[in-house]
């Protein structure tokens, strides 16, 4: 759970007894605001892995079911070159 701002100063000062200056606490803030910023880029990133793997399932079952690599590439959004290196690296070959 996050602390709110507030609590985060409170906490600053009573645990640390570092004075909340005006300069301080903008430096604060903007250290919160980059942790936010790159917590929300793994995230972001995490996301397009996982649709990223999504799409590579998909891909590899549709060749092992001999799916038309037009409809493969509908599908999944797969380039047929990049089809063909997926079934090349599987042992199997596009109808």
């Amino acid at each position: 759970m996050s602390a709110t701002p507030e609590e985060k100063k409170k906490r600053l000062h009573k645990d640390f007894d570092i004075a909340m200056t005006e300069e301080f606490e903008s430096e604060v803030r903007d250290m919160c605001n980059l942790s936010r910023a790159l917590v929300d880029q793994g995230i972001e990133q995490g996301m397009k892995q996982g649709v990223e793997k999504e799409k590579m399932s998909l891909a590899q079952m549709m060749i092992e079911e001999k799916e038309p690599v037009d409809k493969i590439s509908k599908y999944t959004g797969y380039a047929i070159d990049k089809l063909k290196e997926i079934a090349s690296a599987m042992g199997q070959t596009l109808v």
